[in-house]
């Protein structure tokens, strides 16, 4: 198991560039964090196979259209291992690949909203991209979207069920009340 510290420098803050490495870590299965810095850098920490977190900074160094003020633009990109100068460590505890937006988000759902929206900014700011590429974004976006709805209805579609059980419970005890009141 390796870990790194990645340091990204470029046009990457206020654009989804951090959707856009949780959905790449994620599918390469890493763990670990990311957070925008107060310098305009984004730091990565990662663990995983050293062969998947190669592949993590390839596919995290992006070449937007420099300038566009919404599409990011990968400048710099800095890898240190656990063992190297410069490697820095997670900053918090983490179960998958998470998120840090700075401040304590409880509820899960809330989480996956902002994570939605953020991620949303990312694959509008593609549409200078190939057509190719972009209906590639897209599909990645759906795939993680569809996902996230999937687990949404595995938490919170028992409570739907139990709201229809106690309607129909209040339903017959409204009837009943007014055929008393008869």
């Amino acid at each position: 198991m390796t870990k790194a510290t990645i340091i990204v420098e470029g046009w990457i803050q206020s654009i989804g560039y951090r959707a856009f490495v949780k959905q790449a870590a994620s599918q390469l299965e890493l763990k670990g964090l990311v957070r925008n810095l107060p310098n305009g850098k984004v730091e990565i920490f990662c663990e995983g196979d050293l062969a998947k977190i190669n592949l993590l900074t390839e596919k995290i160094d992006f070449k937007g259209k420099r300038g566009d003020p919404l599409s990011a633009y990968v400048e710099n990109l800095s890898i240190h291992l656990e063992s190297e100068q410069g490697y820095l460590g997670p900053w918090k505890a983490y179960k998958e690949f998470e998120i840090d937006y700075g401040i304590d988000i409880p509820s899960s759902a809330d989480r996956l909203i902002i994570e939605n929206l953020e991620s949303g900014k990312i694959y509008v700011a593609t549409s200078n991209l190939k057509f190719d590429q972009l209906t590639n974004q897209f599909s990645l976006f759906r795939e993680e979207t569809n996902g996230n709805f999937g687990r949404m209805e595995g938490k919170y579609g028992s409570i739907s069920e139990e709201m229809k059980k106690m309607r129909t419970i209040l339903e017959r005890l409204a009837e009943a009340y007014i055929e008393k009141q008869k």
